[in-house]
């Protein structure tokens, strides 16, 4: 498996040649209504995620009461990316460029809140550096997660069309990483957008699965977590094998990051609060896999009844650290993206 380093490897027509068979589309039986509490509830529970990182989860969080202890109110870096993303296609439309996201970024984020791969390349795009180049310029955080922490936007507004949630995140993936760092961000995406069709969480990793190059690292790990699940290990033995595979990677390595979060949601079969429990068990950095965790189940159990459980555990605001967007609500954000939604789908109907 290479490390994918090679930018010429990472161009999106490579990428699709080398990816394994998959459906690409799914159907998506949703009303708009029933789209937008889908789309609300994805929100709500990155948004619980997101808190949750900026708390202490030393506590096991065993239910939504316990869980709510433990949120905090503040700005969180990784609920800016997904606002941001919504902001931009709000603005560009369907057919956002690398070039218009990065000329975003300038305009909103500030250099020194930034940090690994991020931090490298907004500083290569001030030094004059093109998108297409800022990622691979003195940044060996590159194949970091990073990326896929800011893929989830593109699966809301590509509900049941994981190849085009996959295509959207390379757009954003490729101003800060490379290789690994950029498939995982693919994946996030499209595993987002297949849990809005699906209800399966096994199935829809499988979806998102076929959307990365079949013979990168990240491909591996899914595979072979994959493998476990068919051969039904247990969860201390998965993560056993996990840290022995894994383990030399830094926590914040794509491979490394995403792995425990597909191992937990696996294991806890799509569920919430069991999901964030053994993330949380997993025992090491969580950085941003927690608000992951929360899109993929919000995307796929969200109801009118799952919301009665969560949107008050967050309220109806959202902080944020994002110039002019102070006073933001989840229902104005799900109305939102869901609106962004529907012109990607008439843009990209057959």
């Amino acid at each position: 498996m290479g490390n994918g380093f090679s930018t010429a490897m990472d161009t999106l027509q490579v990428i699709k040649g080398r990816r394994f068979d998959g459906p690409r589309r799914l159907d998506l039986p949703l009303t708009k209504d029933e789209l937008e509490v889908r789309l609300l509830s994805a929100w709500c529970g990155r948004v619980v995620g997101c808190m949750l990182e900026s708390a202490d989860t030393t506590v096991m969080a065993t239910g939504v009461s316990e869980i709510s202890k433990l949120i905090s109110a503040l700005p969180n870096e990784h609920l800016d990316d997904t606002i941001l993303s919504l902001i931009t296609l709000e603005k560009y439309g369907p057919d956002v460029t690398t070039r218009n996201i990065a000329d975003m970024w300038l305009h909103f984020l500030d250099e020194r809140l930034r940090s690994g791969a991020e931090h490298t390349a907004y500083r290569n795009l001030v030094s004059g550096a093109q998108p297409s180049q800022s990622a691979v310029a003195e940044n060996p955080f590159r194949e970091w997660n990073g990326a896929h922490k800011r893929a989830d936007i593109f699966g809301y507004v590509c509900p049941g069309n994981p190849e085009l949630a996959a295509e959207m995140a390379h757009r954003d993936a490729i101003i800060s990483h490379s290789g690994n760092g950029i498939y995982s961000s693919m994946f996030v995406a499209a595993l987002i957008s297949a849990a809005f069709s699906l209800h399966d969480i096994e199935s829809a990793i499988r979806v998102a699965y076929s959307e990365i190059p079949s013979d990168c690292g990240l491909a591996e790990m899914v595979h072979t977590i994959l493998k476990w699940r068919v051969l039904d290990y247990k969860w201390s033995d998965m993560l056993l094998l996990f840290r022995e595979k894994w383990g030399g990677l830094h926590a914040r390595h794509s491979i490394h990051s995403l792995g425990r979060v597909v191992l937990a949601l696996l294991q806890g079969d799509g569920d919430l609060i069991q999901s964030i429990r053994l993330l949380v068990d997993s025992g090491v950095a969580i950085d941003a896999g927690l608000a992951t965790v929360g899109s993929v189940c919000g995307a796929m159990e969200g109801s009118t009844q799952w919301l009665k459980r969560w949107i008050g555990v967050v309220n109806r605001d959202v902080p944020t650290g994002l110039r002019g967007q102070d006073k933001l609500s989840l229902p104005d954000l799900a109305e939102r993206t869901r609106d962004v939604c529907l012109s990607i789908q008439a843009s990209y109907a057959d």
